[in-house]
């Protein structure tokens, strides 16, 4: 059974497109690693040396994996994929072979849930409810493929329109976090379901 699992890479600079052969044929190992409170994170590592030539190294392997392109790592079982990580590469890094060890590329980074963490806003939300303004804030991702799964909030706390201003004070990230908080919700991203989407989950 474990022969019909295989392994999928895809990347790019903001859509990720399927990596050459060259880039597939020097990944050693994936790691990925799930978290609930930050942005999921993720380790890819190739060999730079031996079994490619300098020149897939210098024009292909180095451009591909640059800091901000974007990783899509796929598991396909019997021909059905599953996403295991969408996001951005933020550290590149090329290690030495030492005696008969093979150089070594490193690439680590995290998911698309990063790029909602950028930057410290301070903005007013007048006459609105709380998964109202989630659903307007995520809308602004789309261009990362993220489709917003959110949940009516059992509580509204804009029902006096004149009155009632919520206040964002830091990124995207964390305000969403705090407004799903607030209903006892949950405000995660889910890599998938098909490759280069990312469901927005805002709900109980």
């Amino acid at each position: 059974m474990m022969s019909h699992v295989e392994l999928g890479l895809m990347v790019g600079r903001m859509v990720a497109a399927p990596a050459p052969e060259v880039l597939t044929r020097a990944l050693r190992s994936a790691e990925i690693h799930i978290k609930e409170e930050a942005p999921s994170a993720f380790s890819l590592t190739f060999q730079a040396a031996r079994t490619l030539s300098q020149q897939d190294v210098d024009l292909l392997l180095l451009p591909l994996l640059q800091p901000f392109n974007r990783i899509i790592v796929t598991v396909s079982i019997l021909g059905v994929p599953t996403v295991l990580m969408d996001g951005f590469i933020t550290k590149q890094h090329l290690a030495r072979g030492e005696g008969s060890q093979p150089d070594t590329l490193v690439v680590s980074g995290l998911d698309v849930s990063a790029a909602m963490n950028l930057e410290e806003k301070s903005e007013p939300w007048p006459s609105m409810a709380d998964f109202e303004i989630a659903a307007l804030i995520l809308a602004e991702y789309a261009m990362y493929g993220v489709v917003p799964m959110v949940m009516p909030t059992p509580i509204s706390f804009s029902n006096l329109p004149l009155e009632v201003t919520i206040q964002q004070s830091g990124t995207d990230f964390s305000f969403l976090r705090e407004l799903a908080g607030r209903h006892g919700y949950l405000f995660r991203i889910l890599p998938g379901p098909v490759p280069g989407t990312n469901t927005a989950y805002f709900g109980p």
